[in-house]
């Protein structure tokens, strides 16, 4: 996070009578809160409409043969991707630095690809077919150092 974005939330608490840091830091927490409950709603309505969808198919709603087909980024990905290999220095990075488990979303925040999920997915999972990382097998599923976290790529 950058100073800007720090002064323009601090401005922005300031107009609305909130000057003094731990209110500040109060407030901030209160709107990860309800951004965390926004987006697990999200999710769960997400999968809903994907079971929605998969009732129009297989019921043959012409809605879903008209459906327009996304682009997808190729599922190869090459070792000698620049891109792509610093995406998962990036994502290594981000787990070392936290030191606790993350989930894919927390992750793709952390690297602020949010146009580019399909890509941190990639890298995500790419890291984790290698041993790199690996799930934490919890209810959520966090994302955690692998058997071959030490063989992680770094730059």
């Amino acid at each position: 996070m950058s100073q800007k974005d720090v002064s323009d939330y601090v401005i922005e608490c300031a107009k609305i009578g909130i000057t003094n840091h731990e209110a500040i830091c109060i407030k901030a927490k209160e709107e990860i809160e309800e951004i965390k409950k926004f987006l697990h709603e999200a999710d769960t309505k997400r999968i809903k409409m994907t079971k929605l969808m998969g009732v129009l198919q297989v019921l043959g709603d012409e809605s879903i043969k008209r459906r327009k087909i996304q682009p997808t980024l190729p599922i190869i990905e090459s070792d000698n991707d620049v891109e792509a290999a610093e995406l998962r220095i990036s994502i290594c990075n981000i787990l070392e630095d936290k030191g606790i488990p993350m989930t894919n979303r927390d992750i793709i925040q952390a690297v602020g690809k949010y146009k580019e999920d399909q890509k941190v997915f990639r890298a995500i999972k790419y890291l984790g077919e290698r041993g790199i990382i690996k799930r934490d097998e919890t209810s959520e599923n966090r994302i955690i150092p692998g058997d071959k976290w030490n063989d992680r790529p770094q730059q």
